[in-house]
């Protein structure tokens, strides 16, 4: 990336997590001395890298179009993909614990992340995991069971070029490593986007072409006596505090199992400081529940989603909340 401030700092990512595989970049502090320090896996795979600028430089990038009203920017993005459409994801977020610019894109839908809808109530959805069965099973190493229940090669990764994101505190411009694995960066503690910040995902050639998909900063969450038990029988209520500012809330109850979850409840609400999701979905997502914790998620958020002749890709910005919550 030619780093519109002038200078470029580059870092490498630490080692693949154990739970998702994404990588782990660390931003590296203006004085540092640079090197290219990338270390190659086993595979003989070098680590994905993402510029930074200077830090006493850090400010907004441009965005493309300088002369846009919000009014007319906020009609540029809405919408996000179907689950069974969804090959790629790019995410901006700030949370408690850090900042992070992530993405990953797909030749095809993984039928792993893929939910089926069983009940809608409100602004809330009671989700199933799709479990296709083929017959002869397939080959795990190698294939999948897709959605139309026939044995196919796994997903595999792709390179969509350069992935640079504008409006935010910092420069982010992503590449892929060899395995076209974008990975995830870490950010230092300044602001990654501001309150309201018109910010944008570009990608100017690769195989899915040229496309752009805007979106905005929003406020972090604000908690209001977040719960810390979720039990059968009962209503789940959740509050926080209203922000007045851009975005939509994201609320996700879904229980620990990693890629196994076989339930989770999703809501989509306007910004109103609240929501309770019914005791009936509370009691079918508990029903599937064995051991260990159930997750709850808010997000307040701005999405977007563009399509393509393979799939869907999806850019969200949003502020995160999570809390592991003991079942009684």
């Amino acid at each position: 990336m030619v780093n519109r401030f002038g200078v470029a700092l580059s870092f490498a990512l630490l080692a693949m997590a154990s739970c998702g595989g994404d990588g782990d970049g660390k931003y590296v502090p203006d004085g540092t001395e640079i090197e290219d320090t990338r270390v190659a896996d086993e595979a003989g795979v070098p680590d994905a890298v993402v510029d930074v600028p200077e830090q006493e430089n850090l400010a907004p990038l441009d965005i493309v179009d300088q002369d846009i009203s919000p009014e007319e920017w906020d009609k540029l993005y809405g919408g996000e993909c179907k689950l069974a459409e969804r090959v790629g994801l790019v995410e901006v977020f700030r949370a408690d614990w850090g900042q992070m610019v992530q993405a990953r894109f797909k030749d095809k839908v993984a039928a792993t992340e893929v939910f089926e809808e069983v009940a809608v109530e409100g602004g809330c959805r009671l989700l199933n995991r799709a479990a296709p069965e083929c017959t002869p099973s397939c080959n795990q190493q190698t294939e999948q069971c897709s959605l139309a229940e026939s044995c196919e090669p796994l997903p595999a990764l792709l390179d969509v070029g350069t992935v640079t994101v504008s409006g935010l505190s910092f420069a982010a411009a992503l590449s892929p490593n060899a395995n076209n694995d974008y990975g995830k960066f870490d950010f230092p503690q300044e602001p990654l986007f501001v309150d309201g910040a018109l910010i944008e995902v570009s990608i100017p050639e690769g195989p899915l072409g040229p496309f752009q998909m805007q979106g905005r900063g929003v406020a972090g969450i604000v908690m209001v006596e977040p719960p810390v038990t979720i039990s059968k029988g009962a209503g789940f209520d959740l509050a926080w505090e209203e922000s007045g500012g851009s975005g939509e809330v994201f609320i996700q109850v879904s229980l620990e199992n990693h890629a196994t979850t076989p339930l989770t409840i999703q809501c989509t609400v306007p910004d109103t400081g609240g929501i309770t999701i019914s005791q009936d979905f509370i009691d079918q997502l508990l029903a599937a529940w064995v051991a260990g914790t159930v997750v709850a998620t808010v997000q307040r958020r701005t999405v977007d989603a563009e399509s393509f002749k393979s799939g869907c890709i999806e850019f969200q910005v949003y502020s995160d909340w999570d809390k592991d919550l003991e079942v009684k």
